[in-house]
């Protein structure tokens, strides 16, 4: 804790991007407002919930990455490639689509279609809606702001999304009450933090886990915005900026998803209304798969901290160690993961850096590696798809158990907190 406490003299704000003010006040109105990254200055500028600010050996990561990016006259945004691939799944799931709801393909093969047109479509919409919450997508704010809106395509809305990922996951990982992964999105079905009431069925999550994560993006789909909508999480409704405007435009997209996910197919189609929802079953069940496990492998393990708010209703730590120590890497070096998974089994880096590509990740890896190691700061890591799932499956397991139970695990309660 030493180190976190050193800091630069002079720690300047993140600039923001040059924008065109007549284009950005046309789209000001529709555009999610959270889609800029506007929680990731508090790495440097930690705010009111951090107790410290950025240590040295963050700056000194941030410098190497930066040097990086200058030597090779390479800019952090999403480089043609990303594009590539982003354009390439979003022509590969609406051509799946149209397979199916023309009937063009063996009844045999809709729904293996019905899943890669899932899959497909959820890849494109991390692909541009992830990077482009956090600005880095484009130089461009507008471009940014209108990214936002592949999760609307995919079904999920951009506004409440962002807004939960900025205010929620990327604040404070593996927080409770602040960090909806682990909180308010999964309770009462998991119990991923001390502090999360126990209930017996938790006993069993280590078993049924992989079938709750192939449901999520359905659960998202047709119960959680609505829920978020309703209980005016994060002042949805109320207290943000042109807060209606953009609840009714979420609702037109989910009434679009809605339209072409049951209604088109029930009248076009010669099937059953059973057969339209086994469809729309088949198509959540790959991207459910890795969406949940992508997120939860990455921070719910064996080694990561679960810390608690403190009674000053802080965390007596920097941002940046924090989230060194709630994070982990995933097989850093692998690009064709990191390619599938749109950067999101680079935890630690895309936690650390979240305004650079994710198709740049592996590549700043190894910087954050070393650095962290130079500082005698944790940087934690699997090296492997295997030894990632046993982590996560053994926290799920040890979490699951009764309280009473787990107090004599004094082994593994060391590594939690």
């Amino acid at each position: 804790m030493e180190l976190s406490s050193q800091t630069a003299a002079s720690v300047p704000p993140v600039p923001q991007v040059a924008i065109e003010n007549e284009t950005e006040s046309c789209l000001e109105v529709c555009l999610p407002d959270e889609s800029l990254g506007r929680e990731d200055h508090l790495l440097t500028n930690p705010g009111s919930l951090y107790t410290e600010s950025a240590p040295i050996f963050y700056l000194e990561m941030r410098r190497r990455v930066d040097d990086w990016f200058r030597e090779r006259r390479l800019p952090k945004y999403a480089p043609p490639s990303q594009v590539f691939k982003c354009l390439f799944f979003l022509a590969v799931s609406i051509t799946t689509y149209a397979l199916v709801i023309t009937e063009t393909v063996p009844r045999w093969a809709m729904l293996p279609l019905c899943m890669v047109s899932g899959m497909s479509l959820f890849v494109f919409a991390m692909s541009v809606a992830h990077d482009a919450c956090h600005g880095a997508t484009s130089s461009k704010r507008w471009i940014n702001k209108l990214a936002c809106h592949a999760y609307d395509l995919a079904g999920v809305s951009s506004y409440i999304t962002n807004i939960d990922h900025m205010r929620g996951h990327h604040r404070a990982p593996n927080v409770d009450g602040i960090d909806v992964a682990i909180g308010s999105d999964v309770k009462p079905t998991f119990r991923l933090h001390p502090d999360v009431q126990h209930h017996r069925w938790h006993s069993l999550q280590h078993l049924y886990f992989p079938i709750a994560y192939a449901l999520s993006t359905l659960h998202k789909w047709f119960i959680l915005d609505y829920a978020e909508i309703v209980a005016d999480r994060w002042g949805l409704r109320s207290r943000r900026r042109g807060a209606r405007k953009k609840v009714a435009t979420a609702l037109v997209f989910k009434t679009f998803t809605l339209f072409w996910a049951l209604i088109l197919p029930l009248i076009v189609m010669s099937v059953r209304w059973w057969q339209v929802l086994l469809g729309v079953a088949a198509f959540h069940l790959l991207p459910g798969l890795l969406v949940g496990l992508t997120f939860q492998l990455t921070h719910i393990s064996e080694g990561n901290a679960f810390p608690s708010i403190n009674s000053d209703g802080r965390l007596h730590t920097s941002r940046a160690l924090h989230t060194l120590e709630t994070n982990l890497d995933i097989m850093p070096q692998s690009r064709w993961l990191n390619w599938f998974s749109c950067g999101l089994t680079l935890h630690v880096s895309h936690h650390l850096f979240p305004e650079i590509a994710h198709t740049y990740l592996p590549d700043i890896a190894p910087i954050i590696e070393k650095t962290a190691a130079e500082y005698h700061v944790p940087y934690h890591k699997r090296t492997t798809l295997a030894a990632a799932i046993g982590a996560h499956y053994r926290l799920l397991r040890y979490f699951g158990q009764p309280p009473k139970a787990r107090s004599h695990d004094d082994s593994l309660h060391a590594s939690l907190v």
